[in-house]
C-alpha cells in the first residue's frame, strides 16, 4: 500500500487518462533489462531495444531476442 504522498505523486504524474497510463508502462517496461550474446559480446538492452531486434539482420539474433523477451517477461509477470 502506498503512502498518502506517494499516492500524490503518482496522480500527479499519471492522470486517469489513456496517455497516463502509457507514459507508466513505457517507463515501467524501459527500466527493464535484458542480456543477449550479439557477435560473440553480451550486450544488455531495454525492453525497447529488444524488441527492435526483430529488424535485426540475422534471423537468428531476431529469434533469441524474442525468445529471451518472451521468456523473461512472463518470469516477470
Amino acid at each position: 500500500m502506498l503512502s498518502a504522498d506517494a499516492e500524490k505523486v503518482l496522480a500527479a504524474m499519471y492522470p486517469s487518462s489513456r496517455g497516463g497510463f502509457q507514459d507508466l508502462y513505457e517507463r515501467l517496461t524501459s527500466s527493464y533489462t535484458f542480456e543477449i550474446e550479439i557477435d560473440g559480446m553480451i550486450k544488455t538492452f531495454t525492453e525497447p531495444q529488444m524488441r527492435s531486434l526483430r529488424m535485426h539482420q540475422d534471423k537468428d539474433v531476431r529469434r533469441r531476442a524474442m525468445k529471451i523477451l518472451l521468456i523473461d517477461m512472463n518470469k516477470i509477470n
